[in-house]
Order: C-alpha cells, then sequence, then structure tokens
C-alpha cells in the first residue's frame, strides 16, 4: 500500500493531483491522505482520510503534520500551498527518517524563488537571464512608491504592482486612469485595475511599513504556463498559453509549443537548482519580449492541461521520489486546448453527489463530433477493443487477450479506405489503473492500423456501462 498525503485540500492543486495518482499505475492499493486549515474544504470529503493543520506559517504546523505523517506511515507529502514550502524543505530529512519523503526544492532554492524581488535580482545579475527581467522597483512605504511610480512612468511604461511575497495574484493591480462614464456602462469591470489617486490612499491610511512592494512595467503580451520536470540529464517542458484567468487560475488555455520559453526554462531551473516539477510563468512585453513573471516551486493545478497534452508531470514527480523507474515518453500533443467548466457538487451530511454525471455531457458531445455525413468530410467510427477485436478463453485478464485478426482486417480496411478510427475501450474505468501504454502496445503487436486511443483512464474517457443504444452502433459481425 502506498499513502500519499496531499496537502491544501481546498486548493485548485488538489482535484487534479487526485486524478493523476488515481491514474498512475505504479501507485496499486493507493490511499489518499489530506489536510487543510477550512473544515469545509472539499478535498476533505474525498480524499480517504483527512486532518485538520494551522496555517503552514504556524510553529505547531510541521509538529501536527509529522505526528500524522508518523502515525500513519505516509509515504510521500506532496505540498500544494507556498506557505508550507519551506518548513517542510527545512524539515526534510526529520520526514526521511520515518520513510516520508516531500516534493520539495531545497530551503536555499526556495529563498531564492518564492520572494520576487530576490529572484529579479538574481536574473538581471546573470548574464543569460537579465533580459527576462521586467522594469521593477521595490517599495515599502507610500513616499517610495511615489517615486518609484514616476520612474517607471518615465520609462513610457504603464505600472503594475504586486506584492514580492504572493501568489494567486493576491495584491496584483494594473495602475489606470479614472473609468469614463462610457466605459462605466458599456464594459466590464477589471478586478485587477487600480487608479493611482486609490492606491496612494490605501497607503496612505497609516505611516506604518507595508511589505515589500514591486513597483513595475506593465506586460500587455501573451501569458504562458511553463511546466518543468528534470531527471538524469533529460528536461521536459510543455508552454501552454493562458488565455481566460479567473481569480489567478487558468479557465482556459492550450498548449503552445514556444522554443524560447523552454530555453529559459532549462536555464532557470537548472541555475536556481530546482527539483522535481516545478511551473514558471512568463509573459511578453509590448516589444515581443518575454519577461519573466514568477516561479511556482510546487505541483500546479493548471499541470492538468499539460497532462490532456500528452505529459503527466505529477506522474514524473512522483515516480522520481519514490524510485519508480520513467518509463513515460516525452510526446506532447501540442496545440492541445482546454476549458474549465462548472459542475456542481452537492454536499448532505457525509456524503457528495451530482445530478449528472460531466462525463455523461463529453460522451454525448463526442458522438455528435464523429458525425460526419457532408460530402468530402472524414469519417470517425470509434471502435470497442475487448470482445471486439479480441476475446478470451478463460478469466478476462487483458493481458491473456487472443486477438481476431479477421475483425482487426475489418478495421484496417476501414482505415484504408479514409476513416478516422478511434478504439474505444473502458480499460481502466473501473479500477481506475491506467491500461493506456499497454493497449497500445498490444494495438502496434496485432498490427492495428488506427488514429487514436481512448481509454477508460484518458483525458475524454470511456465510462463503464452496460448497454449502448445508438442509431450509429453495429456489431463487429456486421461489418
Amino acid at each position: 500500500m502506498f499513502n500519499v498525503l496531499l496537502t491544501a485540500a481546498g486548493s485548485p492543486v488538489f482535484i487534479p493531483t487526485c486524478k493523476s495518482l488515481r491514474s498512475n499505475p505504479n501507485l496499486k492499493d493507493l490511499r489518499i491522505h489530506t489536510c487543510d486549515m477550512n473544515p469545509s474544504a472539499l478535498g476533505l470529503k474525498i480524499a480517504d482520510s483527512f486532518f485538520y493543520v494551522p496555517s503552514g506559517n504556524s510553529p505547531e504546523y510541521i509538529s501536527t503534520v509529522y505526528s500524522y505523517c508518523k502515525e500513519n506511515e505516509i509515504d510521500l507529502i506532496i505540498p500544494a500551498a507556498d506557505e508550507e514550502l519551506f518548513p517542510l524543505s527545512q524539515n526534510e530529512e526529520m520526514f526521511r527518517n520515518i520513510g516520508c519523503k516531500i516534493l520539495v526544492s531545497s530551503s536555499s532554492a526556495l529563498n531564492d524563488v518564492q520572494d520576487k524581488a530576490t529572484l529579479y535580482s538574481l536574473c538581471r545579475d546573470s548574464f543569460l537571464l537579465k533580459d527576462i527581467v521586467p522594469e521593477f522597483r521595490v517599495c515599502n512605504n507610500l513616499f517610495n512608491f511615489k517615486r518609484a511610480h514616476a520612474e517607471i512612468r518615465e520609462l513610457d511604461y504603464q505600472v503594475c504592482i504586486k506584492p514580492a511575497f504572493g501568489h494567486g495574484s493576491r495584491g496584483f493591480r494594473v495602475i489606470e486612469g479614472m473609468v469614463s462614464k462610457e466605459a462605466f456602462f458599456k464594459k466590464k469591470p477589471n478586478p485587477r485595475s487600480i487608479t493611482y489617486e486609490s492606491f496612494c490612499g490605501i497607503l496612505g491610511q497609516d505611516d506604518e511599513l507595508i511589505p515589500d512592494l514591486l513597483v513595475m512595467e506593465y506586460l500587455p503580451g501573451e501569458e504562458f504556463s511553463v511546466d518543468c520536470f528534470a531527471k538524469d540529464g533529460e528536461f521536459y517542458c510543455i508552454t501552454r498559453r493562458r488565455d481566460t484567468i479567473k481569480e489567478g487560475i487558468c479557465a482556459s488555455g492550450a498548449a503552445i509549443e514556444k522554443p524560447d520559453l523552454i530555453r529559459l526554462a532549462k536555464t532557470l531551473y537548472q541555475k536556481l537548482n530546482l527539483k522535481y516539477s516545478v511551473n514558471i510563468q512568463f509573459r511578453y512585453d509590448k516589444f515581443g519580449n518575454p519577461k519573466l513573471l514568477e516561479i511556482n516551486p510546487r505541483i500546479a493545478g493548471t499541470m492538468e492541461l499539460s497532462r490532456g497534452a500528452g505529459v503527466d508531470f505529477i506522474r514524473l514527480a512522483v515516480d522520481q521520489a519514490l524510485g519508480f523507474k520513467n518509463t513515460l515518453k516525452f510526446s506532447p500533443r501540442w496545440e492541445t486546448k482546454m476549458d474549465r467548466v462548472w459542475l456542481e457538487i452537492f454536499h448532505r451530511d457525509n456524503s457528495l453527489f451530482t445530478l449528472e454525471d460531466i462525463s455523461s455531457v463529453m460522451i454525448d458531445k463526442f458522438y455528435e463530433s464523429t458525425k460526419f455525413t457532408e460530402e468530402g468530410k472524414q469519417k470517425t467510427a470509434l471502435v470497442d477493443i475487448d470482445e471486439t477485436i479480441c476475446f478470451y478463453s478463460k478469466t478476462r485478464k487483458y493481458d491473456s487477450a487472443e486477438p481476431n485478426y479477421d475483425n482487426i482486417a475489418k478495421i484496417n480496411k476501414l482505415y484504408e479506405e479514409g476513416w478516422k478510427i478511434i478504439y474505444w475501450t473502458g480499460r481502466g474505468s473501473v479500477s481506475g489503473k491506467d491500461y493506456t501504454e499497454f493497449t497500445k502496445s498490444q494495438l502496434n503487436k496485432w498490427g492495428c492500423k488506427y488514429h487514436d486511443l481512448i481509454t477508460g483512464t484518458t483525458p475524454i474517457s470511456k465510462p463503464h456501462f452496460d448497454l449502448v443504444i445508438d442509431d450509429k452502433s453495429k456489431r463487429i459481425e456486421e461489418l
């Protein structure tokens, strides 16, 4: 059995990480534990076991987590909140002594990247990285802010502000002029904007110093998140464009190959001695040059887009920490797009339920996308595998499947006639085990010709069911 503690049960990281863990074939008999400060955090009801913790900044945080890990024989901690990273890193050896590993970089590396003022200064002093640092000043009172604002404006940049230490767009604002009457009535308000006068009013409420604040050039170009992982000299990297951002979280985006960002991410990862899977954010300036925004030295919630594009950075990090051999091939499906949609989850007593399963909606839509009837468009066939192109003499065990080459030839003939062939199997839909690579190997061994494979654990998956009723279904014997 593997016991994994995924912290911050209420964070955006929780659900995508659970999905990756459940689909990891190396984690047999997996038990997911979680914790949070908020007793209403949804993840507490989803995990196999949970407990409450104080803030990661609290002196009691480490002792609380350590006691739980020791008592429950936790094999791996996956921290999902920034505040937890440094204390966990400082105490990594203590946890290692009880057989518990942590997905976290060294405390010295965290010092360099979590404070953006320190990060920008380090990069500015590097010959290879100095050009990716946006123009910035650090201030901690009203007088320094006004001076920094004037200096950035003199360079002909629009000004934005954000805390040197923070995450999730907290404290980020773009300094803009007064809203016009027309804009007030015709445009949606921008929650990230603030007027110069309003912000000066906030800082002038008292004489106390404020936490270090970056006053910097606003970057108007496209924003990208770059997921990174390195091991044994190999560097894995997916650059994903952030098309729509809501409350600091990517609501829609796409995996777009950007060689310039890949080179920069590799340099940053190596120079800063980062470990496991991390996320680096860039944005292009008004001249089209990439500039560094921040580095998140942990699992990121929208690594799910990279998983949908064919690279599971969470599994890569988990397998590395637990000593599993890396069998994943780096073959990203560039141009993969992602949209996040609402799914209502209802609570009653200790149970969770939904009114309809979102997967049923997606499967219906997927069916619609395959019904091409207009002249000149490619037709698509969804083809089952078990009891269709292969059969079983005894117990259904996938490694004992016996191919039926006559039936395979029928599907290959459709392929050669120009049909798009998608093999569609529910393997893993009940157990959660990922049979995708195993099934690909079988199909290739049997000489199957096809374009794509959907299993019970791929991003668009085949659910478990007992009956299909459809106007375009056929048994293999009817072909």
